[in-house]
């Protein structure tokens, strides 16, 4: 759910099309440029003195894969420059706060010489 929400936004910037360029919990051999997003480390809920859930925590990866270098690094920053310190609504879902884990950093090439780059997210989104 968490990981569609967040396809979708992907798509509102125009990053692509879900299930055609941008993919929930798969990596396809093809295309070759894509986005996918991955549901990590589970994380324990935050919760309130009251003892109830107030939101849940994801760890989310973005991998990029693109035929060009710099436009794979591009398309990735701009997924990191866009959700690094969000707080908002996504899909009428209130997200506490997505925070970058760290900055975007490069994989390699791939089997078919495409380029890979990720960028880990910690994302908070209220219970639902």
């Amino acid at each position: 759910m968490i990981l569609n929400e967040l396809a979708a936004d992907l798509a509102a910037a125009s990053l692509g099309t879900v299930g055609t360029n941008i993919f929930v919990s798969h990596f396809p051999l093809d295309p070759s440029n894509i986005l996918s997003l991955h549901d990590q480390i589970p994380v324990k809920p935050i919760r309130t003195m009251a003892k109830r859930r107030d939101h849940e925590v994801h760890m989310v990866q973005l991998i990029g894969r693109d035929t060009g270098h710099d436009a794979c690094e591009a398309k990735v920053r701009a997924v990191y420059t866009r959700w690094d310190m969000f707080s908002g609504t996504l899909s009428s879902v209130r997200y506490v706060i997505i925070l970058a884990a760290g900055s975007p950093v490069y994989l390699g090439v791939d089997e078919n010489k495409r380029f890979r780059w990720s960028c880990m997210f910690e994302v908070r989104r209220a219970e639902s």
